[in-house]
């Protein structure tokens, strides 16, 4: 994965997003599109495991992606204190 493809996108680097990841037990990806499947490639290579990917309501077109479950906003329960990447 071309990390400097993927921070041209984002709002903070890679290394920024991974050091967010590394101060959380659990970690949920927020979106599922290319942009999210470039960072869960970069969080996997790292050794950082995503709990789920988050969709918003009525969005939700397939069941996994990457084999990691996705589910709706209204389908999360007990994220307090785990960690989100918007993607």
């Amino acid at each position: 994965m071309d990390k400097n493809e993927v921070d041209g996108r984002t709002s903070k680097s890679i290394e920024e997003i991974i050091a967010f990841c590394r101060n959380y037990k659990k970690i949920h990806v927020y979106g599922a599109g290319e942009v999210a499947r470039q960072i869960i490639a970069i969080l996997q290579e790292s050794e950082i495991a995503v709990s789920d990917i988050i969709v918003s309501d009525k969005h939700k077109e397939n069941s996994e992606l990457n084999g990691i479950v996705i589910n709706e906003i209204s389908d999360e329960q007990n994220i307090d204190g785990d960690g989100i990447v918007v993607a």
